[in-house]
């Protein structure tokens, strides 16, 4: 477990995490942030500026030595660079317009971002804002303006092009677009990582099925021992397959280190919210996490992963065995959810190991 208060910690957020996750963190935690706090004086507490400091930090070129530095000294402090005080006075004004467009503070967001432009008129950056602010207001029209302006200034930025498209299917009342991913299809795997998952869940089938060859007393609601074990053991397999193939990302980055925000900045990790809920009944952590999901604004791939894994496991059971298929449902699933986390945690001791020596 981290225990430094680096950025990642500040923010809540696994060290892979993609910068629109880094963006929509940030407007996350500056929207709960003591929400009549005004705008002027935000950035006059201390507490709002460290999460200011862990944002720019983590958007700036400088994020990947960062954060070597950071897993090179697990557990150790680490000091996050005072990228804030090195800011420009446009930097600032961009900044503080950011942080009104998040607490839907519009008329003194676009007063700070036009007074970005008096000062640098090819400012993409304060168009776009412009633009994100008018797409709010549904003024979609005066919205793709400003984006074709900051497309103008900043050609590059894929960004400014998705939203532009997206704000044009608004306004002609088409569809929405489906934003590209800012990382590769993690679903893009060697042949062998897919033949090594398919013996695996061929195993766990077989295990199901040999159940059948005879089962012992009931002993948890109905559920034989062996049914319960087995169970188990075909979650640590899915977990430590899953974790092993890279298609789970650390468990210490999803479960433990990434947070879930509160009121204020407040945080719990993660695994408070889908783990635990897990152990009384599986599809109590399913209905938590998508709760927590929604609140979050963003949803682990890894997690949902995890969950839809146990969820199969569980189903197979029920199919297999309908005399006993309600009690395995509702008790059944927590001891295949119980396991996949076990195999979770054992099958990235890999990487752990590997960055550690790195």
């Amino acid at each position: 477990m981290r225990r430094s208060q680096s950025a990642y910690d500040v923010l809540g957020l696994p060290y892979d995490a993609p910068a629109s996750q880094v963006r929509s963190r940030y407007r996350q935690l500056t929207r709960r942030h003591q929400p009549d706090l005004e705008l002027q004086d935000l950035f006059q507490d201390d507490t709002y500026l460290r999460i200011v400091r862990a944002y720019l930090v983590l958007e700036s070129p400088r994020r990947a030595e960062y954060t070597r530095q950071v897993r090179a000294r697990r557990g150790a402090p680490v000091e996050t660079p005072d990228l804030y005080s090195r800011l420009s006075q446009e930097g600032r004004l961009l900044l503080a317009a950011e942080a009104g467009v998040a607490r839907r503070q519009f008329r003194p967001a676009a007063r700070l971002a036009k007074e970005a432009i008096e000062q640098d008129p090819r400012s993409a950056r304060a168009y776009g804002l412009l633009g994100d602010i008018l797409r709010l207001q549904a003024k979609y029209g005066d919205a793709i303006s400003m984006y074709n302006y900051a497309i103008q200034f900043d050609p590059d930025n894929r960004r400014y092009w998705q939203l532009l498209e997206e704000t044009t299917a608004l306004r002609e009342g088409r569809r929405v677009p489906r934003r590209a991913e800012d990382e590769p299809g993690q679903w893009r795997r060697p042949l062998g990582v897919w033949m090594m998952l398919g013996a695996v869940a061929l195993f766990i089938e077989f295990s199901i099925l040999l159940l059948h060859q005879g089962r012992g007393p009931a002993l948890f609601f109905g559920l034989p021992g062996e049914m319960l074990a087995i169970a188990a053991l075909d979650g640590m397999l899915a977990g430590l397959a899953l974790a092993a193939a890279d298609l789970l990302d650390p468990y210490d980055d999803e479960m433990i280190s990434y947070s879930v925000a509160a009121y204020g900045v407040q945080t719990a990790p993660v695994a408070v919210f889908v783990l635990l809920p897990g152990l009384v009944c599986f599809w109590v952590a399913v209905v938590f996490y998508a709760i927590t999901a929604y609140m979050d604004e963003h949803a682990s791939a890894s997690i949902v992963m995890a969950l839809a894994a146990t969820a199969v496991i569980t189903g197979a059971f029920c199919f297999i065995y309908p005399e006993v298929w309600l009690a395995f449902f509702v008790f059944g699933g927590n001891f295949a959810w119980v396991g996949l986390n076990v195999g979770w945690m054992i099958g990235g001791l890999r990487r752990t190991v590997a960055e550690a020596e790195e």
